[in-house]
């Protein structure tokens, strides 16, 4: 038989009718002890199915353990109401640990203003406690000899009052058929206004810029090439950028100009680029063609619709 790292245990693949035959192991061929069944014995019927030989000369149906997917989650702490001099998340489960207590220093994340610290694995499903240090009895949470909170393998954020909610980043559009690939806000239709665009997001820190760095009001249209920004103290933190199909020279409108730079892209004439190309792909085959000008133009005309 061959050795499976995989499983660690020794196999062999049986075919046709000794499949459903009986087998004997030995460890040679000349062994009496280190066999099972013994001498004169009949071997242990196969019938047909995945068999194993175990402590104590169990013989039963293998069923293989479930693949376990990777996990993976993110966990956040907001210091700002609680003004710890560090922070460290202690995650556990049944069988392991992050580390000895107090688990892990968590990392300051520029970006968000939050401390952070991923979490793979089994851990990702754990519980985690917070402590300022290995021997803080207040500034802990939760409290000595408390279970700690479930991680649930999603990402979350504790927040004041000790809080501890699913985390949701501020540029993640919610309720709404916007959404987003991590750099792109899409399902964005024409004629979009940034009060409707900016009313699809929880957050009161964002800021919606042209593409020359330009504010935009409420009352103005959104176009492609447009970014939706997190403002925190007066500086950009973060963005995602506007895609809107057909909107193409990004003044929010599908019109004639677009579906005359589309053409023209095709002829070699004019190139678009970025974030303008992928608005210009209506069908979403990957490049520029006739298919997709023809669609423009029906749409400025009446006859299609782009967003239906």
């Amino acid at each position: 038989m061959t050795y499976d790292e995989a499983t660690g245990y020794y196999k062999m693949v049986l075919e046709g009718v000794l499949a459903y035959g009986k087998v004997i192991f030995a460890e040679s061929s000349y062994a009496y002890i280190n066999r099972y069944p013994s001498n004169g014995a009949e071997g242990l019927s196969i019938n047909g199915k995945d068999m194993l030989f175990s402590a104590g000369y169990t013989w039963e149906e293998y069923v293989p353990a479930p693949v376990v997917p990777t996990v993976e989650a993110t966990i956040y702490f907001d210091n700002t109401p609680y003004n710890w001099s560090s922070v460290y998340a202690y995650v556990y489960t049944d069988s392991e640990e992050n580390s000895s207590w107090p688990g892990v220093l968590m990392t300051y994340d520029e970006t968000t203003g939050y401390y952070k610290l991923l979490l793979e694995g089994a851990l990702a499903n754990g519980k985690v406690i917070f402590t300022e240090s290995n021997s803080a009895t207040t500034n802990r949470y939760p409290s000595d000899q408390e279970q700690g909170l479930d991680i649930g393998g999603k990402d979350m954020i504790f927040l004041k009052n000790n809080t501890w909610k699913e985390y949701v980043s501020e540029l993640v559009p919610t309720n709404s058929k916007y959404y987003s690939d991590g750099e792109l806000l899409l399902g964005v239709s024409e004629k979009t206004y940034v009060s409707d665009l900016l009313s699809a997001f929880e957050s009161n820190n964002l800021v919606v810029y042209d593409s020359e760095g330009n504010v935009i009001s409420d009352s103005q249209p959104v176009g492609t090439g447009y970014r939706v920004c997190l403002v925190e103290n007066g500086e950009i933190v973060d963005y995602i950028e506007v895609m809107i199909k057909g909107d193409v020279d990004g003044n929010g409108e599908v019109d004639s100009t677009d579906y005359l730079k589309i053409k023209q892209h095709f002829l070699g004439t004019y190139t678009v680029n970025g974030v303008y190309e992928l608005a210009s792909d209506i069908d979403n085959n990957g490049k520029i063609d006739t298919t997709d000008y023809i669609r423009i133009k029906s749409h400025f005309l009446g006859a299609f619709d782009l967003y239906a």
